[in-house]
This record gives C-alpha cells, sequence and structure tokens, in this order.
C-alpha cells in the first residue's frame, strides 16, 4: 500500500533528522521486499550516510541485502554457530559458519552478535562460563559490524523462553 511506504518513510526520515544514525529494522524478513525496495531509496536520497539494517533469522542474506537495499542483515547464522559449537567443541560448524560468512564479505558487511533482545543471552547460552571470552574474540576478530547488546560485556545472565511472550 502506498500510504504505508509513505508514513514508514516519514517515520525514519524524522528520526535520522532528529540525530539517529541508522535503523535496525525488526522482523525485516516478515515484510515483503519490494516494500523495502520502495521506502529505503526514499531514506538514503535524504540520508545517504544512514547505517540501516535488518533482522534476518535465514536464508539468503546476501539476497536479502541486494533485493531490499538495506546495508546489511543479521547474522544469526554465526551467532548459533559461535555458541553452539563452544558448547558442544564443535569446531567444524564454527570453521564452516566462519567460511560462508566470508563468502558474505564479498556481496556486503554483516551486522553480528553475539546477543540481542530475541535471544538467551551469551552468558546463560554458553554452558562453561569460560568460553564467554572465546565468543567475544570470535564476534570481534571476523569480518562484520559487530554489536554488543547492553549487559553482555559484564556477562549478564537472561533466558529466552521458548513460548508465546517468552
Amino acid at each position: 500500500e502506498p500510504a504505508v511506504a509513505e508514513y514508514v518513510t516519514g517515520v525514519m526520515n524524522y528520526w535520522l533528522e532528529r540525530g539517529a544514525d541508522g535503523w535496525r529494522l525488526d522482523a525485516a524478513y516478515a515484510v515483503p521486499r519490494p516494500f523495502w525496495r520502495r521506502v529505503l531509496p526514499q531514506v538514503r536520497a535524504r540520508h545517504p550516510d544512514a547505517y540501516i539494517f535488518g533482522e534476518v533469522i535465514h536464508g539468503d542474506y546476501a539476497g536479502f541485502v541486494h533485493d531490499t537495499g538495506m546495508s546489511a542483515v543479521t547474522q544469526y547464522e554465526l551467532w548459533k554457530a559461535i555458541w553452539s559449537a563452544l558448547n558442544d567443541r564443535n569446531l567444524f560448524e564454527l570453521a564452516w559458519a566462519l567460511n560462508r560468512h566470508t563468502a558474505m564479505l564479498e556481496a556486503f558487511v554483516p551486522q553480528t552478535f553475539v546477543g540481542n533482545h530475541d535471544v538467551t543471552r551469551i552468558a546463560s547460552q554458553l554452558r562453561d562460563e569460560r568460553h564467554l571470552a572465546h565468543a567475544l574474540v570470535v564476534l570481534m576478530t571476523c569480518g562484520g559490524t559487530p554489536s554488543i547488546y547492553a549487559g553482555d560485556e559484564q556477562a549478564f545472565r537472561g533466558i529466552k523462553e521458548h513460548r508465546a511472550g517468552g
């Protein structure tokens, strides 16, 4: 609907004009790609340096970036591989994910993380808290735009429950 696209464009521009540096578009995967392709060029015309990334849980990350015009998407595949490999001592999983991640860097620079508001905090996810530093080292040394979820740097704990409202 054109009116919705105009409204979203107006909201994004409103906050960028007031000093925001960019947008994290939550559940961007749930919105049809042509919608973003319509909105983002209008936003970028006024704010060409804005960093706009979308939450994408799985799939063709590079294709999503290409089709929508976003700067990046969330790299959930790497997130899962980091904590899972450390918990299971399965570095083959991590190596596989890092190889795919490196290939993505040819198309765009993913937004990388070990925690966000949608997942269990990394300090709670890891079975051995001594691996917290290892998770952060992987995050900070692989390609991407790393982000630290507030509190993860202090090993805050929290479990994301897999239920409605969890």
